[in-house]
């Protein structure tokens, strides 16, 4: 008797098993989706200070308030004289991301300030101002100066443009600390 193998066997349950495999992947992506969508809330207000949005999920909330009168002292970084809030980047903000229930969360503040001062100029005060801390030079001219310590990191990052300096100045570490 010849032999004859039958169709679709083997290859037919390697095709019935992908297809409940697809299936099931975006049954999940969908109950996912509707879910994230159910219990994602997001808050805009406006405050004197500025802009506040809060976006809540179950996974955690971030927080982004624009205050104007934010002192930038409470960066734990001298700014420099002279120096005023860019005029593309009229206020300071903070920026806070907490991890859900167990008191772990993020904060990070920055303002962007300018002066007509060289780099160089405000490079050296911010060399005698922050003796301790790193600097680098960046490919396109720019420096950073950084400082890390107690959970916390300090940054300022001077770019030049449009012939005047750009001076950064970011605080990241637990909301406490900011």
């Amino acid at each position: 008797m010849p032999y004859h193998p039958q169709r679709g066997g083997v290859v037919g349950s390697l095709l019935l098993i992908l297809g409940i495999l697809v299936l099931a992947t975006v049954v999940t992506i969908v109950a996912g989706g509707i879910y994230l969508a159910r219990n994602v809330h997001v808050t805009a207000s406006k405050t004197q200070q500025g802009k506040d949005v809060t976006v809540e999920t179950p996974f955690g909330s971030l927080n982004v308030r624009e205050d104007a009168r934010l002192d930038p002292k409470r960066l734990g970084v001298p700014l420099y004289p002279g120096a005023v809030l860019a005029q593309d980047h009229h206020k300071l903000a903070k920026v806070e991301l907490n991890f859900g229930n167990d008191g772990q969360g993020l904060a990070i503040v920055a303002g962007e300030y300018t002066t007509p001062d060289s780099i160089d100029k405000v490079r050296e005060f911010y060399r005698a101002e922050l003796p301790h801390w790193m600097v680098s030079e960046g490919r396109h001219g720019d420096v950073h100066f950084s400082f890390t310590e107690g959970g916390y990191k300090r940054m300022v990052v001077l770019k030049e443009r449009g012939g005047l300096t750009c001076i950064a100045l970011v605080s990241i570490g637990a909301p406490a600390a900011n």
